[in-house]
């Protein structure tokens, strides 16, 4: 009887093993796996359904307030971001060196900025391109000598470098009021003349300077500005992008032609006009003493020649920056008389200018030198009104 029981075992345990087999885990996956995919992509197509209905239950029963109304409008401040730091190639003009540094600070100021903890004066740099300076060595751009030269004097001077390539007079408004003035500077400095010319030309207006829709791409631009500065592959992807969107673009050559031509057809000057004024009675209104610059342009020219610009144009341009400063009796430094006064053959290619417009790095000198003298009297007056400010202070 034991013996039949003992037979009896390997038999039971050999059917009860298939079976073991076919219901485990291993068999049962692929069919579970696929149920589980239809149960998701059913469910996708419910929710779709489910949102159109209700989309066009609500298109029946509910008004939108907000069906016809527009984005929100951005202002775009045309600084420098802060902190940032580029090596420019400047190979074409000067190989000694042929790289240089543009750096900006924590404010978005080009470096150097605040030498001086508890300076006697400040002075704030507004403009295009040729303030920036961005081709000549780092030391040597004029707002940054004009402090050294100044320090000659006995006159210990911060002086903020808001230039930034492309802006025009309306740019420098919106920087001198949403920005600038927060650092409380006792003196700001504007030149700007070309930018606005081409601007004006263009559009006969400053519209796309103005408040505008933001859109998908500068989502994208911004988005992609805030990941590279922690993620290294997003800093490729931007560098690679920057390169691609602000190549060299299509030059027009007969406009280079006609830049001496005195009869080019006339830029409207109404707008800059009123933003000068603008500028003056805003930079004073912050107790700003608004100083103006008559922005020089050579009639050499050469492959690195902006497009836009014409003498006669600019003569314009250059006569209302005068007309405004007589009027509203503000210091004008007017550095395309004093530059025919003092320096004879500034008009010679890569003597001042390497495009006829741009400073070269003894161009930057020249410009520092005639600026810090007309400066000097304004920035010791202020200088002397910020101490009696101090001494009152202290007495109170």
């Amino acid at each position: 009887m034991s013996g039949e029981e003992t037979g009896a075992q390997p038999e039971e345990r050999e059917e009860r093993a298939p079976r073991t087999d076919a219901s485990g885990p291993s068999a049962g996956a692929p069919g579970r796996g696929g149920s589980r995919g239809r149960e998701l992509l059913l469910l996708g197509v419910s929710l779709g359904v489910a949102l159109l209905l209700g989309e066009a239950l609500l298109r029946i029963v509910w008004h939108n307030p907000f069906a016809s109304g527009s984005l929100g409008q951005v202002v775009r401040l045309r600084t420098h971001r802060a902190n940032s730091e580029f090596v420019v190639d400047r190979s074409l003009i000067d190989k000694d060196p042929a790289r240089v540094q543009l750096r900006a600070d924590e404010r978005s100021y080009i470096r150097p900025s605040f030498r001086y903890p508890d300076p006697d004066v400040t002075i704030a740099f507004l403009g295009g391109s040729t303030t920036e300076c961005s081709i000549v060595q780092e030391e040597l751009r004029f707002p940054a000598l004009v402090s050294e030269l100044l320090a000659g004097s006995g006159i210990r001077a911060n002086t903020l470098n808001a230039g930034k390539s492309g802006n025009t007079l309306h740019d420098s408004l919106n920087v001198l009021l949403n920005h600038s003035v927060r650092d409380a500077p006792d003196i700001a400095v504007l030149m700007h003349a070309t930018n606005d010319m081409g601007v004006l030309a263009r559009e006969g207006h400053y519209g796309s300077r103005m408040g505008a829709p933001v859109r998908l791409r500068e989502i994208g631009l911004w988005s992609l500005q805030w990941l590279s500065s922690s993620v290294h592959l997003a800093g490729v992807l931007r560098a690679a992008l920057g390169e691609r969107l602000g190549g060299e673009r299509e030059r027009n050559w007969a406009s280079v032609a006609r830049r001496n031509d005195p009869d080019q057809p006339e830029v409207p000057l109404g707008p800059y006009r009123a933003r000068l004024r603008a500028y003056v009675r805003t930079a004073r209104a912050f107790g700003i003493e608004p100083v103006l610059v008559v922005q020089p342009l050579s009639s050499s020219t050469n492959e690195l020649t902006p497009d836009w610009a014409d003498l006669g144009n600019q003569d314009r341009f250059n006569a209302v920056v005068r007309e405004v400063g007589g009027e509203e009796g503000v210091r004008v430094i007017d550095l395309v008389a004093l530059l025919e006064a003092e320096v004879p053959d500034w008009r010679e290619p890569m003597r001042i200018f390497y495009d006829g417009m741009h400073v070269t790095d003894e161009g930057s000198r020249v410009y520092a030198r005639l600026i810090a003298k007309e400066l000097l009297p304004i920035a010791a007056e202020a200088g002397r009104s910020r101490l009696a400010g101090r001494v009152r202070a202290r007495a109170q």
